[in-house]
């Protein structure tokens, strides 16, 4: 295993346990001791996973795995009122939606907490169907299915990837999301997914590298923090030589009208209340200082001059990622004190999810040959 994974794994872990030693002893009398269990089985797999891998990287292990993720789905639909759950990621997409088929602003719209939608258009626009099913626990389980099945269909030729399965069955962050139908996960894989066949754009023809970038620049339309994994992606092929300056600028320009042109109608036909009341106001305005924010943006920009192979695209943009919010949760620690941080939960602690499918992606390509990592993104995007 080499040093990034190492890295990769032991920030996975630490994520893992956050959930873990917040919400277990909610739920259990012996939830501290269940959560370090936890852990310490997380920390001995994941150091033993050649072996875990010889032993369970079968066909049986990997449906097993899915039918777990159908079961939970299943008991949060059946048995979990989301009403009383102190999340409203759920609600402020039934606000937004429901502003939108009443004919009015939709970033007006409050949840159930009394909260305004923070998200970017796109996000609404994906969720719109899992909405119509009639419960978004659907959409908070397809990023882990389709994790799951990704690394069934390709066990073969990835990294470990029965042990990635089995951090996921057993990290609690993944039944929270389902429960409180979070999906910030799902999103996040969304998006890694459009950046990896970015990755290989210099490869295809024009007609593909057009539709990639739009593809790209509209799922940037979801939630903003995305932009520090962007700012990697998108850098790093012009500084390392990887596209021509002109077919670079074109696919930047491409992807940045698509995503800009997500607004327009909202501008169009509320102009005067999309300059008072916006995502970009709203995140401003419950997240952290603007400093910060700039901040992060800066690391973004230095880390991709150490760029130099492309998958450390993927490990970097998951560091980024982790460090960003990690730096969010010490800047509330340090104004609110730890036990309002994280227990009273002023720290979200599962903005710690938008790092995992970048740093998962990168521990499953870590140490495969050239030639495996382009067969399996091949198939991967037919």
């Amino acid at each position: 295993m080499s040093t990034k994974s190492r890295i990769a794994w032991i920030m996975l872990i630490f994520i893992s346990s956050m959930f873990a030693f917040k919400y277990l002893p909610r739920y259990h009398e012996y939830g501290y001791l269940l959560a370090s269990a936890i852990t310490v089985v997380q920390s001995i797999l994941v150091f033993k996973a050649p072996a875990v891998d010889h032993f369970l990287n079968r066909r049986l292990f990997y449906l097993i795995g899915l039918l777990g993720l159908v079961v939970v789905t299943f008991v949060a639909v059946r048995y979990i009122e989301i009403e009383s759950l102190n999340v409203d990621r759920w609600s402020v997409i039934d606000a937004f939606i429901s502003e939108v088929f009443a004919g009015n602003y939709p970033y007006l719209g409050k949840s159930h907490m009394d909260n305004y939608p923070g998200p970017m258009p796109m996000y609404f626009v994906i969720s719109l169907p899992f909405y119509l099913l009639g419960d978004l626990s659907v959409l908070s389980v397809t990023g882990y299915v389709i994790a799951a099945v990704y690394l069934f269909k390709f066990r073969k030729t990835l990294t470990t990837p029965a042990t990635v399965l089995v951090f996921i069955l057993t990290s609690f962050c993944m039944y929270w999301e389902v429960m409180v139908r979070s999906n910030i996960f799902t999103f996040t894989l969304l998006v890694l997914c459009g950046l990896v066949a970015f990755d290989r754009i210099p490869k295809f023809n024009r007609v593909k590298q057009f539709l990639t970038s739009v593809i790209v620049g509209l799922l940037l339309s979801t939630r903003s923090v995305f932009v520090l994994a962007y700012l990697i992606f998108y850098l790093t092929p012009l500084r390392n030589k990887e596209m021509k300056p002109g077919l670079w600028g074109m696919l930047s320009f491409v992807s940045a009208l698509s995503f800009g042109l997500t607004f327009v109608p909202l501008l169009l036909l509320f102009p005067t209340e999309f300059r008072e009341v916006n995502p970009f106001v709203i995140q401003s305005s419950v997240m952290m200082p603007g400093g910060l924010v700039t901040l992060f943006a800066v690391m973004a920009l230095l880390v991709s001059l150490f760029v130099y192979e492309s998958l450390d695209k993927f490990f970097y943009s998951g560091v980024v990622l982790f460090v960003s919010i990690l730096m969010y949760a010490l800047y509330h620690v340090v104004d609110s004190g730890f036990q309002s941080a994280y227990t009273g939960s002023v720290v979200d602690i599962s903005y710690f999810l938008f790092a995992m499918p970048f740093l998962m992606y990168f521990i499953v390509k870590d140490d495969t040959s050239v030639k495996e990592y382009q067969n399996a993104d091949v198939q991967m995007s037919v």
